[in-house]
């Protein structure tokens, strides 16, 4: 495996770079502070732009050759985040985590950028196989893993950090050598 930690990714409609100081603000006004986005994820709404900000320092600061995390940003406003989660180096897996504001859903920017994203684990890094998850009752999640050929492998209950009860979560899996890069 290569670690080349996060490189900027460019897609027609929108750019996976970096995060920066300063993109607080966009978070915050774009997904960290939203109920229906925060709904399906493990951690709640952000109160004020100061929890935002203490966030994007933290991921700032963890930027590393194997660390992988990207904002999504479209006509350079940051919408959203994807990033890996939990990885294992030595396996050559890892498991995807994103998020996105509400009102970029259903313009297959998640789908494409997670597209995007598998492209350059695969491909340039050399994970071999690469898994997300979602609570059950959260069908779009769902669909952009679905989209990416992602097969689901195991439903399991599991209680959610902030959501206070035992929930379903599906849990989706892809290989490299089942990959399929989109050509749009």
């Amino acid at each position: 495996m290569k670690n080349l930690g996060t490189k900027t990714l460019i897609h027609e409609n929108f750019v996976l770079r970096k995060f920066k100081l300063g993109d607080e603000y966009d978070m915050f006004k774009n997904y960290c502070n939203d109920k229906k986005v925060t709904e399906y994820i493990t951690w709640d709404p952000h109160k004020n732009i100061e929890l935002t900000r203490g966030l994007l320092i933290s991921w700032v600061t963890e930027y590393s050759d194997t660390r992988y995390r990207w904002a999504i940003e479209v006509d350079n406003e940051v919408v959203g985040s994807i990033d890996l989660v939990n990885q294992d180096l030595d396996k050559k897996v890892g498991e995807i985590g994103y998020c996105l504001g509400l009102k970029f859903w259903n313009k297959k920017i998640m789908t494409n950028a997670l597209n995007l994203m598998m492209d350059y684990l695969f491909n340039e890094i050399g994970f071999e196989k690469l898994s997300a998850r979602h609570l059950a009752e959260n069908l779009n999640s769902g669909k952009v893993m679905i989209n990416n050929n992602m097969k689901h492998t195991k439903t399991k209950e599991i209680l959610v950090k902030n959501l206070e009860n035992l929930h379903l979560i599906k849990i989706y899996e892809l290989e490299r050598k089942d990959f399929v890069k989109f050509t749009h």
